[in-house]
């Protein structure tokens, strides 16, 4: 009877000593992991800066004229075109919170940062020359600010920026995926 009783103290001190070693390695981090802030995680999120997330080429065709008189004065031609347009975030504008096991990302509203017309893109039809009023350098410069007006008026900014508000908080949920698993188990919230 004593032996029995031995064997099981010995069995449940067993038992009593594993679930503690459980127990404390569910809480345990491992001495390399870093530790978690807020002004960390920005501060990585900034690094990225502007962070383009959305992208639109768009071909658009542009008449241009100038004059009166045809052939003393007049001149005009069309010109086909492909642009650029692209949208994206300042990441540098981010903000993050760390409270009870969440990590809250304020995101910056997405921009228009750039739309261009490829140069090497551009061709032109119908051209009518006049005898006083010569096609000159200034004739491109003009048709390219025609093109750029006219590209700014027939893409759908609103729907490039919310493609690329979406594409944003992709891009934040995939860079900070590792926090919401072991050993960190963050809850991540991006808004």
């Amino acid at each position: 009877m004593k032996t029995i009783t031995k064997t099981l103290l010995f069995f449940a001190g067993c038992l009593l000593l594993l679930g503690i070693g459980f127990y404390g390695g569910m809480n345990y981090t491992p001495p390399g992991a870093p530790e978690v802030d807020a002004a960390t995680l920005e501060a990585q999120i900034a690094d990225c800066s502007d962070l383009t997330t959305s992208k639109l080429t768009y071909t658009g065709f542009v008449s241009y004229e100038e004059g009166t008189i045809p052939l003393i004065n007049k001149k005009a031609f069309s010109m086909k075109y492909v642009a650029e347009a692209r949208a994206g975030v300042d990441l540098s504008k981010a903000k993050v919170t760390l409270s009870e096991g969440t990590i809250t990302v304020k995101l910056p509203k997405a921009e228009t940062q750039v739309i261009a017309i490829d140069p090497n893109s551009l061709e032109f039809f119908d051209e009518q020359r006049a005898l006083f009023n010569w096609q000159d350098r200034t004739d491109s410069a003009t048709a390219l600010e025609a093109a750029e007006a006219d590209v700014e008026t027939k893409i759908d900014q609103t729907a490039l920026i919310e493609e690329a508000n979406k594409q944003a908080h992709k891009v934040i949920e995939e860079l900070l995926a590792p926090f919401t698993e072991e050993p960190y188990s963050y809850t991540l919230v991006v808004e």
